[in-house]
């Protein structure tokens, strides 16, 4: 093609409507991904059980590790899971759901949990995530846990993590 010909096509408003829904279209995906990635990135970590639901639970302590995902597109993590006194001590995998485009603060994501021995919580629950309070609710008809995002715990658990990978590398070098 021409360049006036280009340029006449282009000055064309069908065209330019095209271009905006286009463009338009990108954004919202970016910020959709956006908030994806977030949302991926606050539930790893360690989470502890709120001190009331403890109480109310009549346990003392609930913790609660949540792994990365397994891969990039993936939404499947390893966890563990500690309820003291010597209630509970297991690993178990969660497949989720990610609640693409919200831009609400609270999440609610359809879970599948699978527990390497006892199933101690119903197989499928939902989790109410909430980034701005670091919430977390297990819920099913019952609400099975409310926790609290530990900051300190998964820094220093992270820190740990790569002192361990930078050293393993040093070790191979």
């Amino acid at each position: 093609m021409e360049p006036n010909k280009i340029k006449e096509t282009l000055q064309k408003p069908i065209v330019k409507i095209c271009l905006a829904i286009v463009v338009v279209l990108f954004l919202v995906m970016l910020i959709m991904k956006r908030n994806d990635a977030v949302l991926q990135e606050g539930l790893t970590g360690i989470w502890e059980g709120a001190e009331d639901f403890c109480k109310a639970s009549e346990i003392s302590s609930m913790t609660v590790l949540i792994g990365k995902p397994h891969g990039f597109f993936s939404n499947q993590r390893e966890c563990y899971i500690i309820i003291s006194p010597n209630m509970a001590a297991q690993s178990f995998t969660v497949k989720h759901s990610t609640p693409s485009g919200s831009l609400s603060s609270t999440h609610k994501l359809p879970v599948k949990m699978k527990f390497e021995e006892d199933q101690i919580m119903p197989e499928e629950i939902t989790w109410e995530y909430n980034f701005v309070e670091g919430k977390l609710v297990f819920k099913a008809d019952d609400i099975y846990a409310i926790l609290f995002k530990s900051p300190e715990l998964t820094y220093m658990a992270n820190k740990d993590a790569a002192d361990e990978s930078d050293s393993s590398s040093a070790d191979s070098d």
